[in-house]
């Protein structure tokens, strides 16, 4: 079976989130295939493949909780967890174009 998981924050930042991302594909990967999209660099031990799509951070821009635009998931870090997953999508769908 092919499973992909898509962790945004996977190569940057390890806490839970990332962790059990990383444990679970690990342990899944003995017999399927696993895919995880993320935006860090693989650490190069992994049972598994990795897909690095790039995101530019700029980690000083506050969240913007609370506002009318972050309510409408219009604000700067959804907006980057949108493009992170668009760009996932695409390349994905790509890799199946050019298999066939």
């Amino acid at each position: 079976m092919k499973i992909a998981f898509l962790n945004i924050y996977c190569g940057v930042i390890n806490r839970g989130g990332e962790t059990f991302t990383k444990e679970l594909a690990g342990n899944l990967s003995g017999n399927n295939e696993v895919t995880v999209f993320q935006t860090g660099k693989s650490q190069g031990d992994e049972k598994y493949q990795v897909v690095e799509i790039p995101v530019n951070w700029n980690w000083k821009k506050k969240s913007g909780e609370g506002t009318f635009i972050s309510k409408l998931f219009l604000d700067y870090w959804n907006l980057q967890i949108f493009l992170f997953t668009f760009r996932s999508i695409l390349f994905t769908i790509l890799v199946c174009i050019r298999s066939r």
